[in-house]
């Protein structure tokens, strides 16, 4: 068993590094990922960074959480979109595209607006953590702000 001691996290264990740490990322936060959408709609990100943003921001999890909502049949083309992307069937370009048309933009907005009541748990979770943020910019460490301050 591997044992290390993270600085926020504590000790934590495991058979194999990582295997506790990804228990503790933070929820989804639909603000950051429309943000992150938009910096590419905008023409000031890469689609590749842009795709890589998302993943790492958890769309995944935010467009199944969705699809199993109110939202389904609004949200199964990005679902189709998004796995054509992860399994190297469609190329970055299309599927950035695809999400921009099929409505992307206006989801996150409204799984923002109506996390609090409607949306799965993470996202709720998500939600309030924006709303208790400090920082106007939704609570983000600026650590991997891209452009003019």
């Amino acid at each position: 068993v591997f044992w290390a001691r993270f600085p926020t996290a504590g000790w934590v264990g495991g058979a194999r590094y990582g295997d506790n740490v990804m228990d503790e990322r933070p929820a989804p936060d639909p603000v950051k990922l429309a943000s992150q959408f938009d910096e590419w709609v905008r023409g000031e990100t890469l689609v590749g960074r842009m795709l890589a943003n998302l993943k790492t921001g958890r769309m995944p999890e935010v467009l199944a959480g969705a699809a199993d909502g109110p939202d389904a049949d609004r949200v199964a083309p990005l679902v189709v979109l998004w796995d054509g992307w992860e399994r190297g069937r469609t190329i970055p370009l299309e599927v950035a595209k695809g999400l921009r048309d099929g409505g992307l933009e206006r989801l996150l907005a409204d799984l923002a607006s109506g996390c609090q009541r409607h949306g799965p748990p993470a996202l709720r979770q998500a939600g309030e953590a924006h709303r208790r943020s400090p920082d106007p910019k939704g609570g983000g460490s600026g650590r991997h702000h891209r452009g003019p301050v």
